[in-house]
């Protein structure tokens, strides 16, 4: 009899011993469930922010939308403090803006455009510096690329504030950097970079090496004048010039395309000014069409220049009278009464006059000559330019200027301003080959830039990656 109680405490004692050991593994699976649906979780909400990202990587561009007192809409572009959207293996293509004025960057990114569509890269744009504040930093003396570089994120206005990212989204896959350019040096220096020099002082592009002695002799035939202040770019291409200052140093694009570089970056501000040149004439239209169909201003523009028009009547001449650091500032009255004769021009109505002179004095002599004038600050209030740096205002208010001389029922211009070439591209008032622009844009078909009497033995070099 005394067996059996002592055999049933065993049985109970290996019950409760069992059922512990259950609840202690049931409360570790419980605790691992957890903590399984808490990993899940957490990596569904990476998975989000990385979706995210990448969705904001693919559309470029985040914008806030923004009513002026016209109820006009005005973008400001976002600037985030997340990282920028890169890839590490996708492959870029970025340039040193040159700085001074936005037409002088406006033709760098002319230039970057066709590059990247040619080379299947992805174009990073930078921020319009304002020409002012950098004229008055360089003093003359520093290259303008080095005092854009000394520019932070107050003093640059993110091109998507004046230009249509949409329209040129439809012609070339790119990305908008909105902040300094010590910021992108920073930011994407991670990545495997290779830098390209080639300056206007020298010579300039082609679309490929040439096939043929025909093709030899086209480019020893073609026009190209050298830009002395641009010699003091590129040591490979200064070393070259310096044994032969007659050389004319000429580059293949067609000798990048190989190249694997995550980063194809062209510096000291050598994509303004520098043509790129193509041999067949398919190319070269598509060229121009990428250039003429990409590169243009925000609705916003043309909704304010109207305004101004009706202000002038609707009907109104325009003149662009470029003064302050310009070659073009010494350029007398006479001058601009004949230029205005020429393009018979008469006082019976409007004259808009766009100029970056603050003494407006200065124009009378077109008073004088019965004209009645319009000038920036007719219609400056119409503009928002509540988020755009003050330093920056004068280069906004040009590009309106622009457009509102495009708009004009004739225009004169300065003759050696990007600027003014502009206004007359726009205007349709550019000379044409064959139907392709031969002036006042940078890409351009070989034989429309023939000198026909010129000799078949000038010098020139085609200077390939390796060198």
């Amino acid at each position: 009899m005394s067996l059996r109680p002592m055999r049933l405490l065993r049985y109970l004692r290996h019950a409760l011993i069992f059922l512990c050991v259950v609840i202690i593994i049931r409360k570790i699976t419980s605790e691992s469930t957890r903590h399984s649906e808490r990993k899940e979780q957490s990596l569904v909400q990476s998975d989000t922010i990385r979706k995210l990202r990448m969705k904001l990587a693919n559309t470029k561009l985040a914008t806030e939308i923004l009513a002026n007192d016209s109820n006009l809409l005005f973008y400001k572009p976002v600037r985030s403090r997340d990282p920028p959207p890169f890839n590490v293996g996708r492959r870029y293509l970025s340039f040193q803006p040159p700085g001074n004025g936005w037409n002088n960057q406006r033709e760098a990114i002319e230039n970057a455009i066709v590059l990247a569509k040619l080379l299947n890269r992805t174009l990073i744009l930078h921020p319009m510096s304002p020409h002012d504040k950098v004229r008055d930093m360089k003093r003359g003396v520093i290259p303008g690329y080095l005092m854009y570089n000394e520019l932070d994120e107050n003093d640059i206005v993110p091109v998507s504030a004046f230009l249509d990212m949409e329209k040129l989204r439809e012609i070339v896959s790119f990305i908008e950097y909105t902040k300094s350019h010590k910021s992108f040096f920073r930011e994407f220096g991670n990545l495997n970079w290779k830098t390209v020099c080639h300056s206007v002082g020298f010579g300039y592009w082609i679309d490929r090496p040439t096939r043929n002695l025909q093709e030899e002799t086209l480019i020893r035939q073609q026009k190209f004048s050298p830009k002395a202040e641009w010699t003091k770019k590129c040591p490979t291409e200064q070393n070259l010039y310096k044994h032969n200052p007659n050389i004319t140093i000429i580059r293949a694009v067609s000798d990048l395309a190989e190249d694997n570089s995550e980063m194809l970056y062209f510096e000291q501000g050598t994509l303004f000014g520098i043509s790129l040149r193509f041999f067949e004439y398919e190319r070269a239209k598509e060229a121009q069409r990428w250039i003429l169909e990409g590169l243009r201003y925000r609705p916003t523009v043309a909704h304010i220049s109207q305004k101004v028009a009706d202000i002038m009547g609707g009907k109104y001449n325009a003149i662009h009278v470029r003064r302050t650091d310009h070659e073009d500032r010494y350029l007398t009255g006479e001058h601009w009464i004949g230029a205005i004769e020429r393009r018979f021009i008469h006082n019976d109505i409007p004259l808009y006059v766009a100029t970056d002179e603050t003494n407006l004095t200065y124009f009378r002599f077109l008073k004088d000559a019965g004209f009645k004038m319009y000038f920036s600050s007719s219609f400056q209030h119409l503009i928002n330019l509540r988020d755009i740096p003050e330093v920056a205002h004068k280069d906004i208010v040009g590009i309106y200027e622009q457009y509102i001389c495009t708009r004009a029922e004739a225009f004169v211009g300065s003759p050696r301003s990007t600027f003014s070439s502009f206004i007359y591209r726009s205007r349709g008032e550019s000379p044409l080959v064959d139907g392709l622009l031969t002036r006042h844009i940078l890409s351009l078909w070989l034989p429309s830039q023939k000198v026909k009497d010129k000799t078949e033995n000038t010098n020139f070099h085609s200077l390939t990656e390796q060198i």
